[in-house]
């Protein structure tokens, strides 16, 4: 149950992650537009500044390719998944053995029990039927 909610927050960070890296890459991208668009140079700014002109047919591709968290960032989250995994599963099984430690503890009440009750049946004088 723990591993499935662990599961769900990683998936969550991850989509959210995604989102805020697409809506920065859109967000450049409207800012150089408008900067361009309205500046007072010539029509040919573009052309004349930037050396390599690369023509996006599909902008959807491009974001796809933006938004991908480097290698070394994913590495570095799932470190710290793995680290709360191991932390998780620690405290589990002290968890369980101390459930154990109290099942046992209990175990051996119920038979002491068990015998005193025996043992004071055993000294009681045999009923005697009255008819």
């Amino acid at each position: 149950m723990l591993n499935m909610l662990i599961a769900s927050m990683t998936d969550t960070f991850a989509n959210v992650q995604t989102d805020a890296q697409r809506d920065l890459a859109l967000a450049r991208a409207w800012i150089v537009a408008r900067v361009e668009h309205n500046s007072m140079l010539t029509l040919d700014f573009r052309k004349k500044t930037y050396t390599s002109v690369e023509v996006v047919e599909n902008p959807q591709d491009m974001l796809d390719k933006w938004e991908l968290p480097p290698i070394n960032e994913v590495s570095r989250t799932l470190k710290r998944v793995q680290a709360t995994l191991k932390r998780h599963e620690k405290v589990i099984e002290k968890t369980n053995l101390k459930v154990m430690e109290r099942l046992t503890q209990q175990e051996k009440l119920i038979k002491t029990l068990i015998d005193e009750m025996k043992d004071q049946r055993s000294q009681m004088p045999p009923v005697q039927n009255i008819s």
